[in-house]
């Protein structure tokens, strides 16, 4: 039995006994540490209801207590497993040390600690797992933005990925980080397949970018390389696209392509992307209402589910181009009338976009 098990039980929790009785008789398959954890809090969360008698709320708030007491004793025993001899578990120990340690008493040490053990760690997948936890203290880690951006220029890729992860973990911090992703557009990484360009350093950049919209309208140019480089997978380059048509939805690029697209009529992938992007674009896609009008009014796929599909991205689009998309509301009228309720909804919620404004 766990050492945790142990410590609940003797905690005096006495609905838990039934519950690791229950899991025992489960011999079929031997429980992940994952799966151990999450029947343990299982039961305690099916104990937190206001409805539940009192007495078994109190039961599950005192093993609550016991958890987080549990926490304190254990994270000097995780802080001293960064000096590991095995670099995986050095790894994992500074990412659970951040999970643990996102605390005002306790993050200004961890995140001391993490950027030590950064600064002696010579494993490579190690150095990348310590940055992705030092990310993850969010902004306690504001203080050392420079060592991610020595990380976004090391020679390996996998140090460079985990330096991207800043990006989605530190808030209002846009004056540093739009920059320090710009440049990390023309990183050379295409992933750790070395192909695609999926999940590589400029694949994270422009994720991050893409919900930074106008604000980082300073990426088109490097945008539009990565878009007519020929580098990486068409689901890549369309990223640079989709990005492209967020941050400056003035440039035609996005819109031009997405009109090629739109004419290749028996093909679903390359019309969703269109719709896609002019969705992102929104009223400047403007110019390609007419070609989208002649899609609505046709039919192109024998299969019904594909046919209903691109009818909803369709409508989807137009609510997204808004008033700039006025010569729509025949067409949306008319369909008004379809028989499925799902997409009947949609074209309603659209006629009220495209209506234009007083």
């Amino acid at each position: 039995m766990k050492k945790t098990t142990v410590r609940l039980l003797c905690a005096g929790v006495l609905f838990l006994p039934l519950l690791f009785a229950e899991a025992q008789e489960q011999k079929a398959k031997k429980e992940t540490p994952r799966e151990e954890a999450q029947s343990i809090f299982k039961g305690i969360q099916a104990k937190l209801h206001g409805h539940k008698p009192a007495g078994e709320i109190l039961e599950s708030l005192k093993a609550l207590d016991v958890i987080q007491e549990e926490f304190r004793k254990t994270r000097n025993q995780v802080e001293a497993l960064l000096s590991n001899a095995d670099p995986a578990v050095r790894r994992h120990a500074a990412k659970t040390l951040a999970e643990i340690s996102r605390t005002p008493d306790h993050a200004p040490t961890v995140v001391k600690m993490l950027v030590n053990r950064l600064g002696r760690e010579t494993n490579d997948d190690s150095r990348a797992g310590v940055l992705v936890a030092l990310a993850r203290m969010g902004s306690f880690a504001r203080p050392h933005l420079p060592v991610f951006v020595e990380a976004l220029k090391d020679p390996d890729p996998r140090v460079r990925r985990a330096g991207t992860a800043l990006f989605f973990n530190l808030n209002d911090s846009d004056a540093e980080l739009i920059p320090m992703a710009i440049s990390a557009l023309d990183d050379p990484d295409l992933g750790p397949d070395e192909k695609t360009g999926l999940s590589s350093v400029s694949m994270r950049a422009m994720i991050f970018l893409q919900m930074r919209g106008s604000r980082a309208k300073k990426a088109a140019p490097a945008l539009i390389r990565i878009a007519k480089s020929g580098t990486g997978s068409e689901n890549y380059r369309f990223r640079s696209l989709a990005t492209l048509a967020t941050v400056a939805p003035e440039d035609r690029l996005p819109l031009n392509t997405a009109k090629v697209w739109l004419k290749e009529t028996h093909s679903i992938e390359k019309l969703t992307k269109a719709t896609g992007l002019l969705s992102e674009l929104g009223p400047y896609g403007k110019d390609a209402v007419p070609e989208l009008i002649s899609l609505a009014t046709g039919s192109f796929f024998k299969d019904p589910v594909l046919e209903l599909r691109l009818k909803r991205q369709i409508v989807d689009t137009f609510a997204r181009i808004g008033p700039a998309a006025k010569d729509a509301l025949p067409t949306l009228q008319a369909m008004s009338a379809t028989e499925n309720t799902i997409l009947r909804s949609h074209v309603f919620e659209a006629i009220k976009a495209v209506q234009p404004k007083d």
